[in-house]
Order: structure tokens, then sequence, then C-alpha cells
């Protein structure tokens, strides 16, 4: 079950949040709360929950009708796109995540998210809690650099982890008589705060993001004061550097920070993080996170925080959801039109936004990254291949080059793989194989994949043979495909969709189906996962499949009738009543069919 907590609802969202045993004060509501005000979206928890896994995410939610370019193509509440804070976040899991609840988790999500009209997500991960190992298997999550963090156990391990230099610059202001004290956040630290913080960024040329209102400090000191300690530096008895520290769950946070650049050749930063350190392992906290450089990169900054440990190992990873391809590509394509100013080849995510919003300019500065991605549709060609080099496989590429035609992908096709052919072997004029499943899983790059096998359950053994992470599989829809109400339509990955095919309302397609044409679902519809159905099938309303099952060509299922797993329904034949799991059942009405 997937669930949204909104933004009105503070005690049920902060309940939620301390019930996970490692979660972090980027997902309390008062966190958040700063943000909204700073103008970065709406916040949401998004919570599910099963019989043995529970996990949340907190996002801000934009209404893409708000982009300048966008008023008069969306209309309000029509469609959003959402990212995580600014900070560190993404999903928080508890329980057993193995990996099929995990499958069945990010199943049910991505077709949540689709379902209410969400376009894409970008996710900044946490370095402190490493949460975004477990979503490398669902789609492109993109290692950046590395990021601090101090190991608070004892004061000896805190002062050995230092830089022989840092702990020069340690002593060389406590010689000048720096003198560094904390308290809760009042009005007037914030007010001394604010200034010094300002100028800070204006020396640093920073964009208009990172100036933050007077609103931003009250919601600080009216809603998060608990979890907040303002540490700051004294030369003779003035303020010459201050910074915001975060707290929480046994876990400290470097959140925002200025120092008087009058001031700074007395190294009072140097002494203020390791004063910090120092409190922070008598309160009984076990890490103290100093995040990264600019852009991720291991510039200044990055060594200047690298000085406090130089052993850190903390990964700072970002991750790019697109939830619904088809209007993501529309959204570039009118953003493409609205200006000169659109540089296609931008790793900037998403890329409709770019150049309009101060949030998402943060963004970039925060990936800093030219590298290309497998989830940047919008403008570079993505890469997919086929697995499967026969007949289904060669319609399969034809249906991708259909989909290129009409403008809904710019897929390209790299060739096949294939278990039962030599690598070289041309396969008509699609292209050659490339090997078989030890070559695919051996690749080092993302790519998308097409299974292109007719037996069901080769499909689903297939993709368990498929370990190699970089693999993702898309949908692959056919323009003709027709959807009577696209709001009540779910359907899940890998499925491949060929030409006039057509859903009713409120179906549900699960993943790595094949309707190989001219198929037909009625109303209230479920399919299960790797089933395949020949051309011109035809499920009435109300009808549940299951698993792994082949409906032959013309094969009819009538209304209401439940299909269990591995049933195989012949060529013109129409199910009249409930078969039994592993059956072949042929005729008018379906019988089954006993091997002699």
């Amino acid at each position: 079950m997937i669930k949204i907590i909104q933004y009105q609802q503070k005690t049920e969202w902060d309940r939620i949040v301390v019930s996970f045993q490692r979660h972090d004060v980027y997902y309390l509501h008062g966190y958040v709360d700063a943000f909204a005000v700073h103008g970065d979206g709406i916040p949401i928890l998004v919570y599910y929950e099963s019989s043995s896994l529970r996990g949340m995410y907190v996002a801000m939610v934009r209404d893409l009708s708000s982009l300048p370019w966008a008023g008069s193509i969306i209309s309000a509440g029509e469609w959003y796109d959402m990212s995580s804070p600014y900070g560190y976040g993404g999903w928080l899991f508890q329980g057993d995540a193995s990996d099929d609840n995990l499958k069945a988790f990010y199943k049910e999500y991505r077709t949540f998210m689709l379902v209410h009209h969400y376009v894409s997500n970008f996710v900044r991960y946490s370095p402190v809690l490493g949460n975004a190992e477990v979503m490398k298997q669902f789609g492109v999550v993109t290692d950046l650099g590395r990021t601090i963090s101090i190991d608070l156990k004892s004061k000896d391990i805190i002062w050995n982890n230092i830089t022989s230099k840092c702990r020069n610059m340690i002593r060389k202001a406590i010689k000048n008589d720096v003198v560094i004290e904390h308290d809760k956040p009042t009005p007037h630290l914030m007010a001394t705060f604010k200034r010094i913080y300002d100028d800070t960024m204006r020396q640093d040329d920073a964009i208009e993001y990172y100036f933050f209102d007077d609103s931003f400090y009250q919601s600080i000191m009216d809603n998060f004061s608990d979890n907040t300690e303002v540490f700051y530096a004294l030369k003779d008895g003035e303020i010459i550097a201050v910074s915001i520290i975060l707290y929480g769950n046994g876990q400290m946070h470097y959140h925002l920070s200025g120092t008087d650049s009058a001031y700074r050749k007395l190294a009072p930063t140097n002494l203020l993080l390791y004063e910090a350190a120092l409190w922070g392992h008598e309160m009984g906290f076990k890490s103290f996170h100093l995040g990264g450089g600019l852009g991720s990169g291991e510039d200044n900054l990055y060594k200047f925080k690298k000085s406090f440990n130089r052993d850190s190992k903390c990964q700072f990873s970002i991750g790019k959801e697109i939830f619904n391809n088809e209007m993501y590509l529309q959204l570039v394509n009118w953003r493409e039109h609205h200006g000169m100013d659109f540089d296609k080849s931008s790793s900037f995510f998403p890329i409709y936004r770019q150049g309009f919003e101060n949030l998402n300019e943060n963004v970039a500065i925060m990936t800093g990254t030219d590298k290309p991605n497998a989830l940047d549709m919008s403008l570079k060609k993505r890469k997919i291949a086929i697995y499967g080099a026969g007949g289904l496989g060669r319609e399969v590429a034809g249906g991708i080059q259909r989909i290129n035609n009409a403008g809904r992908e710019n897929w390209e096709l790299v060739g096949f793989y294939d278990d039962g052919l030599e690598k070289g072997t041309k396969v008509s004029h699609y292209g050659t194989v490339l090997g078989g499943m030890e070559e695919l899983n051996a690749l080092q790059e993302p790519m998308a994949l097409a299974i292109a096998v007719g037996s069901p359950d080769s499909r689903k053994l297939i993709h368990e043979r498929i370990t190699n992470a970089n693999i993702f599989f898309p949908n692959l829809i056919a323009p003709s495909f027709r959807i009577l109400d696209p709001k009540t339509f779910k359907i899940g990955q890998g499925n491949i969709i060929q030409d006039n095919c057509s859903v009713t309302c409120d179906v549900e397609l699960g993943d790595y189906n094949v309707l190989n044409g001219s198929n037909a679902l009625g109303h209230d519809v479920r399919v299960g996962s790797f089933n395949v159905m020949m051309p011109g099938v035809r499920l009435s309303g109300e009808v549940k499949v299951g698993d792994c099952n082949l409906l032959g060509v013309d094969g009819v299922v009538l209304q209401k009738i439940k299909i269990g797993n591995h049933i195989t329904l012949g060529a013109g034949s129409v199910l009249m009543t409930k078969p039994k799991d592993g059956g072949t059942y042929i005729g008018v009405p379906a019988k089954r069919f006993n091997y002699e």
C-alpha cells in the first residue's frame, strides 16, 4: 500500500518518521517546512507498507502549470513532478528488504506515481544512510562525489582523524583568542547568521536560491529548534563565524555556515567544527556529517572538510526517475519551443525545467556531472537491445522503429543477445547478435532491454538470470495502442504492446507481458506478469490472469473468469470456466487437453 501523508498532517508525518529506526533529521516535518516557505514546493511524505516491509520518502511536489511556459498548456492540478528536499533523503526501508519485497514495492510505487500524474522525480540519496544501493536495481542511480563524516566515538578518535594541517589551524584559532559558543536558534543569532551568511554567499557568487529570507529562519526557530544548534566563533566579543548544525537520532549535520571575510585568516571555522564535534560526542551522537564539495567535486571546500577525517568514505548518489515517458518528452518539446536558451545536451534534470527554477539550478550544482545518463531521454538517443533474435525479436525491432517514427522515443537499437546463436550473426537488417547472457551481464553502462521470447516460462527464467544492475526494462508501447480511460490504467515495466491493442477502463497490467497485436482487454481486467497473448486475444470484463500464461491466437476468455498460473489456451479457443494451473485448454468451450 502506498499513501501520501500531506503537509498539513504534521503529527502523523513525524509519527511515521520516528517509527523508522534509522530515520534522519532530513525526513522530519520541521526540516522541510523551512524549504516549503522558501518556495521549493509542497512537502509530502510518501509512505509504503506491506506485511513485512515499510518504506518512506520525503518529496517536494511542484505543479507543472506554474512553469512560466506551461500556463496556457497545462491546467493547475493536472501534472506534477517532485524532488527530494535540499540536503539528503531518498527511500528509507525497514523490515524484510528481500528482492521480492523490493520488487513488489517498486512496482506499486511506479504505478501510483503514474496514475496520480507525477512525471519525474530527482533524488539526493543520503551518504550517511547509504540508501542509494538498494535502489540501483530499479533504475539509474549515479554515484557522484565523496562526502565527509566525522566519527564521534571518542575525543581521541576525533582528534586523531584530523590532518596535521587542520590541527595547526585549530591551534592558531585558539592562540588568537577565538572562542566558540553555541545556543538554540534565537532571533538575535539568526539575524546575525543571515548577515554573515549572505555576505559569504555574495563573495562566492552564489545563485539566488542560496539567499534565504526572514521567513525561512523564522520557520527554523518555530518548527525545528529542538533539532538545531547554532555554533558561533567570537573574537573580542564579536561574532566572526557562525554555523547552523542539525541533529537527531544519533546524527549531526553541518547545514549552513558563514564567515566574516576579515577574520578568515584566523581559521574560526576550523575551531568551530572541532568544538561542535566534541559537543556531539558529549551528547552521545555517532557521527557528524559535513557534506562534500561544490558539484560533488574534490575542490577546496571538499579538501577543507576532508581535513577533519582523512579516512571518510561516504558516497553521495543521485537518482533520476521518469514515471511517464510520454509526458516527459512532451514537456521537453514544449520547453524547447519556448525559448532559444535551451541546451539539449545538458545533464540538468528534469531538462524541461532548465533555466526556470532556482531550486533546479541548485540541483545542477549539486549533481555537477556532464556524463550522459540512461534516463536523459530528452535529447540524446537511448540505447536499447533485444534478448531473443528470432521472429518475435524482429517484430519487436520493427515496433521500436515505429515508436521512434511517431516521436514517442528516440531509441538506438544496438543489437541482439541470444545464447543460441553465435556472436556476430546477422538478424535481418536490424543488427547482429552481440553475445549471450554472459556478455549482457558484463555491460558496464546503462542500457534498456526488451525480452523478445515467446515462452512465458522462458521469459521469466531469462529475467531471473539478468543480474546486471545497469540493465533496465522499459515498456515498449506501439503508437496505435488505445486506452479508453488513461487515468485508470496501471502498468508495470518491461511490457511489450504491439500494434492495434486496446484497453478500456480500470485495467491493470503487471510486468514483462507481451501483447502481440490486436489484443482487447475489457473493463477491470487484471493481468499479472510474464504472460504472452498471441494476436487477437480478447479478455472480457473482470477477467483475472496470473503469471506465465500463454493465450493462443484469437483466444477468448469470458467475463469474470480467473486464470491462475502456467495455463495454455489453444488458438481459437473460448475459456468459459476457471482452469486449473498448469493445464492446456482447447476448443469451444475450452476443455483441458491431456497429452497421451
